[in-house]
């Protein structure tokens, strides 16, 4: 699926689909996600039935793509002004406060993601060689650093744009989305989904760059098995003939491809509950069809299901756009 991409830093933060989760095993905690609230964009976190709805957050700042650390004890972020450039990366305690940021790259950096051991990695535009062409975005790279922004790591350097981070629960790896411009088509990409070594070394695709699709997001099952992954393709029953969503499961290796869902909609932003059990996401099916939507409009709220796509639960009912779920993963016991 080709997808053509305006130009500047903002855009590939905004099009970087959304937080890659690292799912770690364990109890199922509260679930954090985004909502805006007047100019600025907020944490909240919840239970997974939708009940005990509590604001993290009260700043002037914007706080996107959430991510519980390993312990389920801080969160990381990409933070910005309402303005939006720069972004950078930042963490904070699992009760909003103790706010410390991680890089001043004053660029973009974005969709941070913890490994086991406590690093995060995410995607940044720092260093970035201007564009050669007006229609290009600049290049993403990965880059890994501690939990208090020491030891910065660059761990891709093809001058290509890679978003999206997400490390395994082993720590062994990390799956990322791959973009790659389409010959001929300035300013126009495929993404697929790949996996690099935490070191950086050994880049390999799991679901290659290819029509008819794009893979958005992405998130590990706790044994690190499989991953759900939100496949956006122009299929014919979407709305007014755009761009739908669905959530399918992929192997590790990528075998396996299965849909979980199969609406009119737009199914977004997967992630795995630390016991296996459920999958969040958010999703505008509640919306009439007919009606076309954009990604990550006012009409999103969560929504929980089972790993195999059954019992689906629409947990917030707020008309303004509920985004992003990260579940927090207790120890067991």
């Amino acid at each position: 699926m080709k997808r053509s991409v305006l130009v500047g830093l903002a855009l590939i933060a905004g099009l970087a689909a959304t937080p890659a989760h690292a799912t770690f095993p364990g109890r199922n905690g509260l679930l954090v996600f985004q909502r805006p609230v007047g100019k600025q964009v907020d944490l909240y976190t919840m239970a997974s039935d939708g009940s005990g709805v509590r604001r993290l957050t009260r700043t002037a700042t914007w706080e996107e793509k959430p991510e519980w650390s390993p312990d389920g004890q801080r969160l990381a972020v990409a933070l910005s002004r309402p303005s939006g450039d720069p972004t950078e990366i930042a963490t904070l305690d699992a009760s909003g406060g103790n706010l410390r940021v991680l890089t001043t790259f004053g660029s973009v950096s974005h969709a941070p993601t913890w490994s086991p051991d406590g690093r995060i990695a995410y995607f940044t535009l720092h260093g970035a060689p201007k564009p050669s062409s007006p229609d290009d975005p600049p290049p993403a790279e990965l880059y890994s650093m501690t939990a208090d922004g020491a030891d910065q790591q660059r761990l891709t350097n093809d001058k290509q744009i890679q978003t999206d981070p997400e490390w395994s629960p082993d720590g062994s790896v990390i799956a990322y989305n791959q973009w790659r411009g389409v010959a001929g088509r300035p300013g126009v990409f495929d993404i697929g989904l790949s996996v690099v070594n935490r070191d950086g070394t050994s880049p390999r695709p799991i679901l290659r760059v290819a029509q008819p699709r794009d893979i958005a997001t992405q998130s590990w099952s706790p044994d690190g098995k499989r991953l759900v992954v939100e496949l956006i393709s122009g299929h014919p029953h979407g709305r007014d003939g755009g761009r739908q969503s669905d959530i399918a499961i992929v192997n590790a290796d990528g075998t396996g491809l299965r849909p979980l869902t199969r609406t009119a909609a737009n199914e977004t932003e997967p992630v795995w509950s630390p016991d296996g059990t459920r999958i969040a996401f958010a999703s505008d099916r509640h919306v009439k069809r007919g009606k076309h939507l954009d990604r990550n409009g006012p009409a999103f709220e969560i929504y929980t299901m089972n790993a195999d796509g059954g019992d689906i639960h629409r947990i917030t009912h707020n008309h303004v756009p509920d985004l992003y779920p990260d579940w927090q993963a207790l120890p067991e016991g």
